[in-house]
């Protein structure tokens, strides 16, 4: 009766020491707003992590993914990414780099299932939790170019004017800076200025650089004056005549705010209302405004 009662006991402990696991079909998985389908095996919460298979998320992703049977791992491969998670370990490799997991990888129900988040972000992937919609979201992060302190490759030009596209290019702040601009000059009897998309592109690139090299001045400490940035960087030549307004402030600065203070400042306000310009550009980066003329 002690022996039986002590086997009891005993098999209470193993069952309160053992992963709880709970089938979570209701939870969803977004990328970029888009749902992923999982038709073999859905996600499970095992010790509250929820586990994701992996191969319906990493092959929306763009990623090959192939399954090593004898040694129970999964491999992960895209052009700039090698993932290496073997089931039972807490530990898997991006490019060689060991990371850890909060819960090993799992065999279940004929699927490797991970908690996904640490491995997404591995790859450079941001990853949230909506605990209301029960949904693991999984964002694209945006393309990015830190500017250095030295002047460009063509290479890298090529690269920084891509990001710019990829970003959308021009945004409505910036616009709204162009049209304030041609309300001032419409005020004088003034002709408009022409959005000129390398001028634009310029002048986001003057902003950034102020950002990225921690400066604020019409001199660039890696090209000197803006008109080398547009011939090297953008490969634009102006005509007759070029003029440049740079500001800054704490946010919110809207272009209301920044036009005005412009318009405040004589040489700032010459510029804005120089017959002698026909063309215009404006970048915003961060707190920096810049605005480029040409003629």
């Amino acid at each position: 009766m002690k022996r039986r009662i002590l086997l009891l006991a005993m098999l209470m402990v193993m069952i309160a020491l053992a992963p709880t696991m709970v089938l979570a079909a209701d939870v969803r998985v977004t990328i970029d707003g888009q749902p992923v389908e999982f038709p073999v095996s859905d996600p499970v919460i095992l010790d509250n992590r929820t586990l994701v298979p992996i191969r319906p998320v990493f092959e929306a992703l763009g990623f090959y993914v192939s399954w090593e049977q004898t040694t129970q791992t999964a491999t992960l491969v895209r052009h700039d990414f090698t993932v290496i998670i073997a089931i039972g370990s807490d530990v898997f490799t991006t490019n060689g780099q060991p990371h850890t997991l909060d819960v090993s990888a799992q065999n279940i129900n004929a699927s490797t299932k991970v908690p996904i988040r640490a491995v997404l972000e591995s790859v450079g992937y941001e990853v949230a939790w909506d605990s209301s919609t029960r949904t693991v979201i999984i964002t694209t992060p945006l393309p990015s170019f830190t500017i250095p302190n030295r002047r460009l490759t063509a290479e890298e030009a090529a690269e920084w004017i891509s990001v710019y596209d990829a970003l959308g290019g021009m945004d409505a702040f910036e616009l709204e800076v162009v049209r304030l601009v041609n309300v001032e000059r419409a005020a004088r009897g003034l002709n408009p200025l022409e959005v000129n998309y390398t001028l634009m592109m310029s002048s986001r690139f003057k902003s950034q650089s102020m950002y990225d090299l921690s400066y604020f001045s019409h001199i660039s400490p890696a090209y000197g004056t803006s008109d080398i940035i547009l011939r090297e960087v953008f490969e634009f030549q102006w005509r007759n005549a070029f003029g440049e307004n740079i500001g800054w402030g704490q946010p919110p600065l809207s272009p209301e705010a920044v036009v005005q203070a412009w318009m405040n400042s004589p040489n700032h306000r010459d510029n804005i209302l120089s017959p002698n310009f026909t063309q215009i550009g404006v970048g915003q980066y961060d707190i920096y405004w810049t605005q480029q003329f040409s003629g």
